[in-house]
């Protein structure tokens, strides 16, 4: 036993020694020193280290990221994480950090605790380097995917609780990280403590294990609706982060499995979490906003719109309600949107909302169309079932799909779309993208697995609060249905007209696009 454990020692020691040699920066640091490394289990033979990443490029950041891999804390998967995260940010300017913690899995302890051991010495001896490295030591971040995602999230929540008593100076240095992006968090849920959860987490809550002490930081979630490792895990941290009243980003991507981000498709958004994540940062630090309209200007037909042509949904009653085509010069899918402008049932905010979103599917090459309904509730849910039934009808004439028409609605329209979206009768939408949907939860709004896929966007700070979205996708992710469901941190309601620019919220047409290329509408 001791020879094949010697033996096994010698291997990775010589495999840590490889990784030495073919690393971008050149060095590789052990946590420990000889003879002090705490809990200590025989089983594990993965010599526990930081392996640095300079920045590379004029203008490095004075930022560190720490990337932590998973593999079930049975093995450390390291060939995507150090090509596709940690160079991949140290090309942005980022100084980056690799951490091979212990594995397997300890006997007789928790399956994470010499994992939580490892990470909490490696932001000590992280934060302990700053100066010398030249970055900030209170703008440290953590990413994690699978289980490293786990173990990043038990050093975000629970870095006031002492994994291991103090081996020398370095432990007395702060082991708090200041954000933190778990990717498809694994055992988030005690259905799921070692594996994928048992009971498709009905009933199941949130494992003990993570503190969400008072040093906390913000926190940008990324899981595929289609995870084995359930992506209510997720959302139940996002519900609690929520709670404290600490800034945080919630994607969940519909249909994708987990490890997403492997051989993701372009265009995509497990493609682009990367830009999810640098887009966060910078909310948590953006200056003032920039409003969307000074560049999307108003105009009368901006340079990718063909033409309008107003068209009145009950032309002998003068009732006030019309539609609006909007047609682009370059048509690239015969799929339209049909788009619901908000107004609290009491207007309609045509040029903000509506015409707004139809100029960018223009800019995309999709055809778009804007109701003008009448603000009354009950006349409201009319006018959009008769309009859906005019632009479908409206399709052929102009090459277009009529088995192809999606709803797009903001806030009280985003309401009433949902309300089109799961009524018995009429019009019944291929998508919708549901925009800060407002007067969420409401009993007219029966969801069922025959309800079309739904693109969520709601900000963290909404007065309508965003747990009205989040709480729809579970009801639909519960009844089979995959959708989509991006949280934007620090922003309220209406939050494209004031983004500033580098921020999701500022993208936010991006992401309905890569739904839509996800659901294969295009």
């Amino acid at each position: 036993m001791m020879v094949e454990l010697t033996f096994k020692r010698v291997v990775v020691v010589l495999g840590a020694l490889l990784a030495l040699m073919t690393t971008a920066s050149g060095e590789c640091v052990a946590l420990w020193p000889v003879g002090k490394m705490p809990y200590q289990a025989e089983n594990q033979t993965t010599v526990p280290t930081v392996e640095w990443f300079e920045p590379q490029g004029a203008a490095p950041r004075h930022e560190l990221i720490l990337y932590v891999p998973g593999g079930g804390y049975e093995m450390i998967g390291g060939r995507w994480s150090r090509e596709h995260v940690c160079r991949h940010y140290a090309r942005r300017g980022y100084h980056t950090a690799f951490l091979t913690y212990r594995t397997p899995r300890p006997k007789g302890m928790e399956i994470y605790r010499t994992g939580w051991v490892d990470g909490q010495r490696a932001i000590r001896l992280i934060r302990n380097e700053a100066a010398k490295r030249g970055y900030d030591s209170e703008r440290i971040g953590v990413i994690g995917t699978s289980a490293g995602a786990h173990l990043a999230m038990l050093l975000a929540t629970s870095s006031q609780t002492p994994a291991y008593e103090p081996v020398d100076e370095v432990d007395s240095v702060p082991a708090h990280v200041n954000w933190a992006a778990p990717l498809f968090c694994a055992y988030a849920l005690d259905d799921g403590l070692s594996g994928a959860n048992a009971k498709k987490c009905r009933g199941a809550h949130l494992t003990k294990a993570f503190r969400f002490d008072a040093r906390t930081p913000p926190t940008c979630l990324f899981h595929g609706g289609a995870d084995v490792h359930s992506p209510l895990g997720s959302v139940a941290i996002y519900r609690k982060l929520h709670e404290m009243g600490i800034p945080a980003e919630l994607h969940l991507l519909a249909d994708r499995p987990h490890d997403f981000q492997v051989r993701a498709e372009p265009g995509t958004p497990s493609a682009t979490w990367s830009d999810r994540l640098d887009e966060f940062l910078f909310t948590l630090r953006a200056g003032k906003p920039h409003p969307v309209l000074d560049d999307l200007s108003l105009r009368v037909f901006p340079d990718a719109t063909v033409r309008t042509e107003k068209v009145p949904l009950r032309p002998a009653s003068g009732d006030g309600a019309y539609l609006v085509w909007y047609v682009p010069e370059r048509k690239t899918t015969d799929a339209i949107h049909l788009i619901v402008p908000g107004g609290g049932y009491a207007l309609v905010d045509f040029n903000r909302e509506g015409q707004l979103a139809a100029y960018d599917a223009n800019r995309r090459g999709m055809t778009a169309v804007v109701l003008k309904y009448r603000p009354d509730r009950t006349l409201a849910l009319a006018d959009l079932k008769l309009a859906g039934e005019m632009v479908r009808k409206g399709a052929a004439a102009r090459d277009l799909d009529p088995g192809r028409v999606g709803l797009m609605g903001f806030s009280a329209g985003a309401h009433l779309a949902l309300r089109a979206a799961t009524a018995s009768d009429g019009f019944r939408p291929a998508w919708v993208v549901a925009v800060y949907p407002a007067y969420l939860p409401d009993k007219d709004i029966a969801f069922t697995a025959e309800t079309p896929p739904v693109c969520f966007l709601h900000g963290d700070r909404d007065t309508y609060s965003p747990l009205g979205s989040v709480d729809s996708w579970e009801r639909l992710h519960d009844l089979g249905v995959q959708c989509e469901l991006h949280t934007f941190a620090t922003c309220g309601h209406d939050f494209h007209i004031t983004a500033a620019k580098g921020t999701g919220a500022r993208t936010m047409f991006d992401r309905v696009w890569e739904f839509l290329v996800q659901k294969k509408f295009r």
